[in-house]
């Protein structure tokens, strides 16, 4: 059934919000643990869990081998069949995290005379199979569009691991009580999500199409491995060059600025559905939806990145105290590379619903190189703002191979209008913050949004057909909730 552009429209804009809310508890948590951490055990401690940690993460995500991106598709696409593929996704994905349980209660054996490192290992070995269960069974309320109640079931439970983190602290317990807590947050969100999947399920149907397997899933896999490696790597290259305490200022920067960028990486998620439609039945909204959505994640993430840029020095004092101000301008640096891989994300969503799953990732590989060595020599030449200035920089290189791709391989694209204006207005203005830094917080407030404003009035980065149509967005929103919200008539 086609839908007009607005409706579809505001209907990205609402699951995309929900499942920033669902991003942001996900990384808020990771940011509260680090957060009790470093105030508690300063920053060699800190850097020591953070290592730990983004292990934990990249084999948490790689474990269910990318079969979360096909059940989002397929039960877009066939949303009768949910049961059966969400099935077929659980049991691979389940057995496929066996392996790396095994992997963890293998290196708790090597380290069983270092008490927390054995017990932290032995936490996840145990939680593997939950964390495969949550993320699968995510994705498949993803294709439904369930995203309110993936929201406010994420946010009971994330509350609920928090409060248990607290309590375990208190009564002495070392590092392993941010994975015991994890754990626990997993196995109430599966089983949350699980008993929402099966409620009200609609009579079977096969359509006759191939089931959920694992090498459909492959390229998804590899995607799934070179983007979170991508993620992980910076830190997990940092000991190369710099000891614990370092990793630790670096970490504290970083972890704000995941806590961002992984938010929007999540929402953009939402894209996907719609996405998928549009290229099945080869829509002619397609490049429209593309164009501007790249856009528009674009300047959300701007808006953002301007304020925590601005603000760096009272956010890094509030959350961590005065032995991580060095995190500061870190922080001013990291923080825009989340602009360029959000919105490369979009990109990425694109090349992934046209089937061109290897593209993205032999162009991450490439990223990865770059960012491998970038971050080794720029960190050994200027320390730790090199490894910043490293990782900012990949990014860059990132995005511009997935832009070109995509407007020669996948659809048309007017990268200039679409990605170059919007990008140029947000690094113009972090690139003065910066260089203004240490300078008094109202010259940074002018100066930051005074360079943005400028450079998107001279770029006409907003033309006045698009905020017509954005107002047209809005008013569909308000007057659909407010039909919502009348009561019915005699």
């Amino acid at each position: 059934m086609h839908r007009e552009p607005v409706a579809v429209a505001f209907s990205i804009v609402r699951n995309s919000v929900a499942l920033m809310a669902v991003g942001l508890l996900a990384k808020g948590m990771g940011l509260v643990l680090a957060v009790l951490i470093a105030r508690f055990l300063g920053p060699e401690s800190m850097g020591l869990f953070a290592l730990l940690f983004s292990i934990a993460l990249l084999v948490e995500y790689v474990a269910p081998l990318g079969l979360q991106d096909v059940l989002i598709r397929e039960i877009a696409a066939r949303p009768r069949e949910r049961v059966k593929l969400w099935r077929q996704a659980t049991t691979l994905a389940v057995s496929a995290s066996l392996l790396p349980s095994a992997a963890f209660l293998a290196a708790a054996w090597v380290y069983q005379d270092q008490t927390s490192a054995r017990n932290c290992l032995v936490t996840l070995a145990a939680g593997m199979p939950f964390s495969a269960l949550a993320l699968v069974s995510q994705s498949a309320l993803q294709g439904m569009e369930k995203v309110l109640y993936l929201t406010w079931t994420t946010f009971t439970t994330r509350v609920a691991s928090l409060a248990l983190l607290v309590v375990l602290l208190m009564q002495g317990m070392g590092v392993e009580a941010a994975f015991i807590s994890r754990v626990l947050f997993q196995a109430a969100s599966a089983a949350l999500f699980v008993w929402m999947i099966l409620r009200d399920a609609p009579p079977h149907e096969d359509s006759g199409r191939p089931h959920i397997d694992l090498p459909r899933a492959l390229p998804f896999a590899v995607n799934r491995l070179v983007t979170e490696m991508t993620t992980r790597a910076p830190l997990l290259l940092l000991p190369i060059v710099f000891t614990l305490a370092q990793i630790g200022i670096f970490d504290a920067a970083d972890r704000i600025r995941l806590t961002l960028g992984i938010m929007v990486a999540v929402a953009t998620t939402a894209i996907m559905p719609a996405l998928s439609r549009s290229f099945a039945y080869e829509s002619g909204e397609r490049r429209s939806l593309v164009s501007f959505s790249v856009k528009y994640v674009c300047l959300i993430l701007s808006c953002a990145a301007l304020l925590i840029s601005i603000f760096a020095d009272v956010i890094i004092h509030v959350l961590y105290g005065p032995k991580f101000a060095q995190s500061a301008l870190l922080l001013q640096v990291l923080v825009w590379t989340q602009v360029l891989v959000a919105t490369d994300s979009v990109l990425k969503q694109a090349m992934i619903a046209n089937g061109r799953e290897y593209a993205v990732a032999a162009r991450a590989l490439v990223g990865i190189a770059c960012l491998t060595a970038l971050v080794i020599g720029l960190a050994r030449a200027f320390g730790l703002i090199g490894a910043a200035a490293a990782v900012l920089a990949s990014a860059a290189i990132t995005i511009s191979m997935d832009s070109v791709f995509v407007a020669r391989q996948v659809l048309p694209f007017d990268v200039a209008r679409f990605l170059l204006k919007p990008v140029g207005c947000a690094l113009l203005a972090g690139s003065l913050l910066v260089a203004l830094d240490g300078a008094s917080l109202w010259l940074r407030v002018a100066a930051g949004f005074g360079t943005y404003g400028v450079a998107a009035a001279v770029l006409q980065l907003l033309p006045r057909a698009e905020r017509d149509f954005l107002l047209a967005a809005a008013r569909h929103g308000f007057n659909k909730r407010s039909v919502n919200a009348a009561p019915a008539g005699d």
